[in-house]
C-alpha cells in the first residue's frame, strides 16, 4: 500500500512538473505565419501580443488596431489573404530573424495585388517576436 502511494505521489509530482513547462516556443517562421494569420483575421489584439517589446512599448494594442483599421480604410483594402510563408528563413542570425511571405490584398473596388515582404522577429525571453513597424 505504501508503495502504491508513493508511486501515485511521484506521478503526480511528474505531472504537475510537465504541467508547469508549457507549450515549446514558436520558431520565427510559426511566429511570422501566426502574425499574418491575425492581421488575415483582422484580429489585430492576437498580432499586437506578437509584437516585440520595444514595439509594444511604442504603441498600446488600441492605438495598434486603431492604425491598422484606419491605414486599410484609408487605402480601400478590403481583404488581406497570406499565400505562402517561406518554409525556409531568410537569416537568421543570433536573436534576430528574417521571414518572407507573400499575401493578395484585395481593394473594396475588387481589384487585388500580390505582395511580397518579410517580417523581422526579433528573440525575446525565450520567444520570436515581430518588429513593428517592419523594418524597410
Amino acid at each position: 500500500m505504501r508503495r502504491t502511494f508513493a508511486w501515485l505521489a511521484l506521478a503526480g509530482c511528474l505531472l504537475t512538473l510537465l504541467a508547469g513547462c508549457g507549450k515549446p516556443s514558436l520558431g520565427p517562421r510559426e511566429t511570422a505565419e501566426a502574425f499574418l494569420r491575425a492581421m488575415e483575421g483582422r484580429d489585430f489584439v492576437a498580432a499586437y501580443n506578437l509584437l516585440s517589446a520595444d514595439s509594444q512599448a511604442t504603441v498600446t494594442a488600441e492605438e495598434f488596431k486603431a492604425m491598422l483599421e484606419k491605414a486599410w480604410s484609408d487605402a480601400g483594402i478590403a481583404g488581406f489573404h497570406v499565400e505562402s510563408v517561406q518554409a525556409e528563413v531568410l537569416s537568421a542570425t543570433g536573436t534576430r530573424a528574417s521571414v518572407p511571405y507573400s499575401a493578395t490584398l484585395t481593394k473594396t473596388s475588387g481589384e487585388t495585388a500580390v505582395v511580397y515582404n518579410a517580417l523581422s522577429l526579433v528573440r525575446q525571453d525565450e520567444q520570436w517576436r515581430v518588429i513593428w513597424p517592419p523594418v524597410r
